[in-house]
């Protein structure tokens, strides 16, 4: 029937084993091609010719996959009894229950898993903490049991295998049944309940090579870790060791965050310093931002959450599944709908709505980040929303919320309204953003800064040991740790090194009393505290706090030792005497010039002045009433008699029925909204040609101070402002911004410095 097909195969078999074609591959071979299924054909005899080439990922319908994610949560299971802070691992014996259990029978409620094991009543699992109900199992083979039976076991693996592949990449339910009944030897009734199941969707991160080596030390207790060093060592050690860390660029190479790559290279810089001076530390300690190393309570309800998301994940994909018709939703069509039910089908900037069967059916809506990550590299749910397509690349695309709708008074209201209405309110933060300084200071931008810069910080200091752990004489020892923000808050509140900076900070009256944030010592204090912090005493802080039950807001640990006799106030000189260094910024920023042109410079009454237009309402009282303000004495006469009648009220004039205005000769009265008037300034001249035009400088760029002798060799303090035109144009000539030589490369003296 598919003879082209089958001669194809056959060719491509017999090139690598000419004689391996025996009757029951041949059977196999043709049961496949029967079933439309060439390409799956060629996988299986490719894979009994040893051909198969590697995969990256195994599918979660593999056993072996199932049976990875089973080993890793019996292995990690542990038991705790009540009132104890200790807890015990499985008994080889429990565990292979267990595991036999999970195999076969598929998900397990803990309640369930306890009676199983014969584990008496007020016992807990590690793992029940954050409101874990149940261990998943082998969902894959729970249903092949059920749809096999016993017989299940019989089958060899290789046929195992093959019917669940067979299974999971089949692509109609009467050709499964069909092939379950004719070849697989079921009945109508468990082929028809395979065919309305599928196999454990997703993929595992190992390959299948790498599951066949894992699993058989997994199966003997040993945790996933565990195996995987005995199997192919520490990825912690082994690299190349640098006598100075690298350049950024160049060892991260998939860093893309400027922020993250700027901290990164400040720390390079004074790394290598010390490295030069004093040699490589013997231990580093990196702190880590607080939300990567929680309090156990945070840990719990941020599972709590997590629960919940999943929770709502699967409704909506349920959701999808019964009104759009799509049978396996993907992550982004999931985010897709979870994004319309947040906004309720309506597009925040057009008010635009959608009904969510289109939703994904030649849909005009789409995913819009909400700030763009050119200006603000977040990709996470927080920072998208649904946007009415047209609308996203023709008006609101490259800007934020307020840069492409700030200016329409109405429109922005409208959208700011709908936001409102969210639930969601971390989102009306990111539309409410509306200048650059405000997009710098926003805090979720830089606690993800400062989350992904810790672990980039780590991998950086790996270089200098060839990874984190370092052999010695045959012993292997961590060079590189890292202790939480929380961790090192409770130690120097606890020490007492708060109370350093306390002293010499003006704290404002209701403000905190920990750490004074404004003086940047602060991150010396903090660098103390993380060098003395030791393994040991996070162990002891965190057994305290996982201390059963757990009270919130009680203290899990009292008042922790000082690590040497008179530990402050040894610290304390220090501390003062420190200064604190910025880094230099030499880029030159801000507007060249103001926007309003002038007349060419004149001189009136001995000072240069210019002229330029100006509303009315601009002008104060003194403005109108002095006589070289205002230049065409008609239009001061009658702006003066019409601020009598207003009651010298300049303000008013900004409302158009109260402009004053002058009478023509046909009688029309002209309304006067804008006069000229006369400045004392000294403009600069900008633009060649008909470009040409006098404006104001933008503002000063910087003040250059030097220290000079005068004849007696006396110290004088001479100043040369600088503008920010004239940095722009020592910029444009490559010329250094700050010129130390004085205005125009001189002393600002005539005698040496």
């Amino acid at each position: 029937m598919y003879k082209d097909e089958f001669r194809l195969i056959w060719a491509a078999q017999a090139v690598h084993h000419p004689t391996l074609l025996t009757p029951e591959l041949h059977d196999e071979i043709a049961h496949l091609l029967f079933y439309q299924r060439p390409i799956a054909a060629q996988e299986h005899l490719i894979g009994k010719c040893e051909l198969e080439p590697e995969r990256q990922r195994a599918p979660w319908a593999t056993l072996e996959a199932q049976r990875f994610r089973i080993l890793q949560k019996v292995n990690d299971l542990k038991l705790v009894n009540p009132g104890s802070l200790i807890s015990v691992p499985l008994t080889e014996e429990e565990r292979t229950k267990l595991y036999n259990l999970l195999d076969r029978d598929g998900d397990q409620a803990f309640k369930a898993i306890k009676k199983h094991l014969s584990f008496p009543v007020g016992v807990l699992f590690n793992l029940e903490r954050g409101d874990e109900k149940r261990l998943r199992g082998n969902r894959t083979q729970t249903l092949t049991y059920k749809a096999f039976g016993d017989c299940w076991d019989s089958f060899p693996p290789g046929k195992q295998h093959q019917i669940i592949e067979n299974w999971r990449n089949s692509e109609s339910e009467e050709d499964l049944i069909r092939e379950a009944m004719e070849y697989w030897g079921l009945d109508e009734a468990p082929a028809k309940l395979l065919a309305d199941h599928t196999p454990e969707e997703g993929y595992c991160a190992l390959s299948l090579t790498a599951l066949s080596e894992l699993l058989p030390l997994m199966q003997t207790g040993k945790s996933f870790k565990e195996a995987e060093t005995e199997i192919y060592g520490s990825r912690f050690s082994g690299g190349a060791v640098l006598d100075t860390l690298p350049e950024v660029r160049k060892h991260l190479t998939s860093l893309r965050n400027p922020a993250v790559e700027r901290s990164l290279t400040e720390m390079r810089k004074v790394v290598n310093a010390i490295v030069r001076q004093y040699g490589k530390p013997y231990e580093i300690r990196v702190e880590l931002a607080r939300d990567l190393k929680k309090p156990r309570q945070q840990r719990v309800e941020d599972t709590k959450k997590n629960r919940n998301r999943q929770k709502e994940r699967d409704d909506i994909a349920a959701k999808i599944l019964r009104e759009c018709g799509l049978s396996k939703p993907s992550r982004k069509d999931i985010e897709k709908a979870l994004l319309y039910e947040e906004c309720s089908g309506i597009c925040p900037y057009t008010g635009k709505h959608i009904s969510f069967s289109n939703l994904f059916h030649d849909s005009e809506f789409d995913v819009e980040h909400i700030i763009p990550r050119s200006r603000y590299p977040d990709d996470s749910f927080q920072n998208k929303t649904l946007c009415y397509l047209p609308e996203n690349r023709d008006i609101k695309r490259g800007q934020t919320p307020w840069e492409a709708y700030g200016k329409d008074e109405q429109r922005w209201a409208e959208i700011m309204t709908r936001v409102a209405g969210w639930k969601n309110k971390g989102k009306l933060t990111r539309f409410s953003i509306q200048s650059e300084e405000e997009l710098g200071k926003f805090s979720s931008r830089q606690m993800n800064d400062t989350r992904y810069t810790s672990v980039l910080t780590s991998k950086l200091l790996e270089t200098l040991y060839g990874g984190r752990d370092m052999t010695e004489d045959s012993e292997t020892r961590q060079i590189i740790f890292a202790s939480s923000g929380a961790v090192t808050a409770t130690l120097r509140s606890s020490w007492g090194l708060e109370a350093i900076l306390q002293d010499l900070v003006v704290v404002e009256p209701g403000e905190s009393r920990g750490k004074p944030r404004t003086d940047h010592r602060h991150h010396a204090i903090d660098a103390i505290t993380v060098a003395l912090t030791r393994q040991k005493i996070i162990e002891s802080m965190a057994r305290a706090a996982s201390r059963e039950p757990w009270q919130k807001d009680a203290r899990a640990w009292r008042k922790l030792e000082s690590p040497w006799k008179d530990f402050v106030p040894s610290i304390r000189p220090h501390i003062e005497r420190m200064l604190v260094s910025h880094r230099p910024e030499h880029k030159v920023s801000g507007e060249l010039h103001k926007g309003t042109n002038y007349s060419p410079p004149s001189s009136y009454n001995g000072k240069p002045t210019v002229h330029s237009r100006c509303s009315i309402s601009a002008l104060s009282a003194a403005d109108i009433a002095a006589e070289d303000v205002i230049i065409d004495a008609a239009v001061r006469d009658a702006i003066r008699k019409k601020l009598e009648e207003l009651g010298g009220n300049t303000k008013l004039f900004e409302r158009a029925e109260n402009s004053p205005y002058l009478t023509a000769r046909d009688g029309r009265q002209i309304p006067i909204r804008k006069v000229r008037i006369r400045e004392t300034k000294s403009p600069i001249l900008v633009g060649k040609g008909t470009r040409e035009r006098y404006v104001a400088s933008g503002g000063i760029h910087h003040i250059a101070l030097f220290a000079v002798r005068d004849l007696r060799r006396r110290e004088v303090w001479e100043s040369d402002v600088i503008q920010i035109t004239e940095a722009y144009e020592r910029r444009r000539a490559h010329q250094p911004v700050v010129n130390r030589n004085g205005r125009g490369g001189v002393p600002l003296l005539s005698n040496e410095r």
